[in-house]
């Protein structure tokens, strides 16, 4: 027990020396950033910039996630969760 309280002591004390503070005073700049849905002078450049050649349904989705700040799947999942809860009166059946 007394090999504990000297650790402990040694480690408190020690701990100044050793180990140095660390500061973090970087600033990072960030960009102003739009998503390529409200860029009004795409044109017709705006299907080849949201990708929807790549992915039509993750497209068609970005303006829902952009104003739900990305949480969109989750709101629907909730919904479908309190739907059948309201019908069934049991989260089970979403398990199976």
């Amino acid at each position: 027990m007394n090999t504990w309280i000297i650790l402990f002591a040694v480690s408190i004390i020690s701990s100044p020396i050793i180990f140095d503070q660390a500061y973090a005073q970087t600033v990072i700049e960030v960009g102003d950033t739009e998503p390529c849905f409200m860029n009004y002078t795409a044109g017709a450049s705006m299907w080849k910039n949201c990708n929807f050649q790549g992915d039509p349904v993750g497209a068609a989705m970005l303006g829902f996630e952009w104003v739900t700040g990305g949480l969109f799947s989750m709101i629907v999942v909730a919904l479908i969760v309190i739907m059948v809860y309201i019908k069934y009166h049991t989260i089970l059946y979403l398990i199976c």
